[in-house]
């Protein structure tokens, strides 16, 4: 299954493998490229990273289902509803409704422990620590339940200290990219949006 990025930052795209790259570059996109986080490490520094003993292997990313909930063509978002909230993406061309999968690398979550109300980042969602694993310094990986997702976060040690983070401390999530799988998920597979009572309806 191939992913697409959709993330609000800048990035350069790797002509010779056809993906978005891991690092800051020093010219604008150019219309058709793919948008990431800049200033990330490589993909072989995290396999490296996840590797916490021989044979077995640290999730550093969450695979969600989500369905399109709405399309804001006045800012050119969609709104996507998944188990335990909602994320909003770059326009996608896909119909209400449709099921997608969403793909968040821990390398792109951020940890507040207020909710953050002026940052620029749009999806933001509240949640508990529930495990913190430290890797090779400087990076441990934060765990934030959901409710039944799990949000994965790569952050350093020092940060971990200074915010006093552990296990059952509510904090939220900010998420500066997401990344869209191109499969169409079937309707068995999707998440049901809540849906909420009218005043004076016995529905």
């Amino acid at each position: 299954m191939s992913f697409r990025p959709v993330g609000f930052e800048r990035a350069c795209l790797d002509s010779d493998k056809g993906r978005a790259r891991h690092f800051s570059c020093a010219r604008p996109l150019a219309l058709g490229e793919f948008s990431w986080s800049a200033f990330r490490f490589p993909d072989d520094a995290m396999t490296a990273l996840r590797q916490i003993s021989p044979g077995k292997s640290l999730a550093l990313v969450t695979r969600l289902d989500a369905r399109v909930l709405r399309h804001d063509e006045g800012y050119g978002l969609s709104a996507l509803h998944f188990a335990d909230g909602e994320l909003r993406a770059p326009r996608i061309d896909a119909p209400v409704g449709a099921g997608l999968r969403v793909k968040i690398d821990a390398r792109d979550v951020s940890i507040t422990l207020s909710r953050p109300m002026d940052v620029s980042i749009l999806n933001r969602l509240p949640g508990s620590i529930v495990d913190l694993t430290p890797l090779r310094l400087p990076y441990v990986r934060v765990a934030v339940s959901l409710g039944t997702t799990e949000i994965y976060a790569l952050v350093t040690a020092e940060s971990v200290d200074r915010l006093a983070l552990d296990e059952g401390l509510r904090v939220w999530v900010m998420l500066k990219s997401l990344a869209i799988a191109e499969e169409r998920l079937p309707e068995t597979r999707l998440p049901t949006p809540r849906r909420w009572r009218v005043v004076g309806s016995s529905d």
